[in-house]
């Protein structure tokens, strides 16, 4: 039970490896033989995996049912299916102002597909299995807000509380600049926001620490924070993985120009639905943490506004953070399509702004990658 329940994906559309084996122990031949069909690696094969498995996404427990004559042995069905994998979320704190808790935001995955039958076309409800597990335990413990119940949910307050196994893992790249004297742009869209929300609140207090003077300013490594005089006395060979900070110790001593700019921009189909921390992005644009806050709400207007087309109607002042100023550039949320297109738009902007060819805006956009000023934390 316990590793059906924690250790194999049976959820997960099967590949075809295991759609061979099971084909194996089908007694019935018609059976073997719609499996192995699936598995061919001509057109008509690859084309029938696509609409029935891709597609349909059927679980495991689906593809069982289909083949009801598969005997295959429990223990070789344990070894050959598809371990369940880890599923990773933007840590949406910071350590320096939240030292003892880690918060994370994520979207209930749940969608309709189409099976098509002799005479009819089927809809199948498929879930996220681990969006909707978080979903099924925090109603239960009341944790969920009233207006993201969903319909016919019946909350019954559990007291027990919930225990989930978790690690943290460094984000390479994607952390706060060392530098905080040059600008940073942030583009996340949905819940791509969430590591901004740490940024800025390491960014707040950082602020806060530099206009009270105060010792107690350090950096930002992932999950770490170091305070300024353990950093200095840090052994060299330590020290040496990381970026020095002279200039953040000289924005210590003197405040004045040495935080650059912070913008965010920031997209949601709906104001009242997904509008993520919309109040403490707003608070942060007020207290001047975040120095200018763009959203869009792309189900809100007849035309559909998603960020590239806010990042276009503020190009000028993009192109002066980004080219003039040397600054930063985060982009996290979905890789298929967004990631592209703001890529895209980035390097239309770049060209346009900066008088170059296209070919010269795209090689830009490669010495920003290359120079980590560009840096994408992009999932599909």
């Amino acid at each position: 039970r316990d590793l059906f329940l924690y250790c194999i994906d049976i959820t997960s559309p099967p590949k075809k490896s295991l759609l061979r084996t099971l084909a194996s122990y089908c007694e019935e031949e018609q059976e073997r033989d719609m499996l192995l069909k699936l598995c061919e690696s001509s057109v008509e094969g690859r084309s029938a995996y696509s609409k029935e498995i891709l597609q349909v996404r059927p679980p495991l427990s689906e593809i069982l049912k289909s083949v009801p004559s598969c005997r295959i042995p429990l223990p070789h069905l344990i070894q050959v299916a598809a371990p369940l994998l880890p599923r990773y979320y933007s840590i949406a704190s910071s350590p320096s102002t939240h030292p003892s808790e880690v918060h994370v935001a994520f979207s209930l995955v749940q969608f309709e597909v189409k099976k098509a039958l002799e005479s009819k076309t089927q809809k199948l409800q498929r879930n996220g299995l681990c969006t909707n597990f978080l979903y099924r335990e925090c109603s239960k413990r009341g944790l969920v807000a009233n207006d993201y119940l969903q319909k016919d949910d019946q909350v019954t307050v559990e007291e027990s509380p919930l225990i989930l196994p978790v690690f943290i893992r460094r984000g390479g790249e994607f952390g706060y600049p060392n530098d905080i004297s040059r600008p940073i742009v942030m583009i996340g869209p949905g819940t791509g926001v969430a590591p901004f929300r740490g940024f800025l609140h390491y960014r707040r207090y950082q602020i806060e620490a530099l206009e009270s003077g105060a010792s107690g300013v350090g950096e930002w490594r992932g999950m770490d924070f170091q305070h300024l005089d353990e950093l200095e006395d840090s052994d060299e060979d330590e020290r040496v993985a990381y970026p020095k900070r002279s200039s953040f110790k000289k924005a210590v001593k003197d405040m004045g120009s040495m935080i650059g700019p912070a913008v965010l921009y920031f997209g949601c189909q709906k104001r009242s639905r997904d509008y993520l921390y919309g109040i403490e992005l707003e608070d942060f644009e007020a207290d001047k943490t975040l120095d200018a806050l763009h959203v869009a709400f792309s189900r809100e207007k007849e035309e559909k506004v998603y960020v590239q087309h806010l990042m276009e109607q503020n190009a000028e002042q993009l192109y002066d953070l980004i080219a003039k100023k040397k600054g930063f550039l985060f982009v996290c949320g979905d890789g298929v399509r967004m990631a592209r297109d703001v890529m895209a738009k980035l390097t239309e902007i770049i060209g346009k702004q900066g008088k170059m060819s296209s070919v010269e805006a795209k090689n830009y956009v490669v010495r920003m990658l290359k120079e980590k000023r560009y840096v994408q934390d992009i999932w599909s």
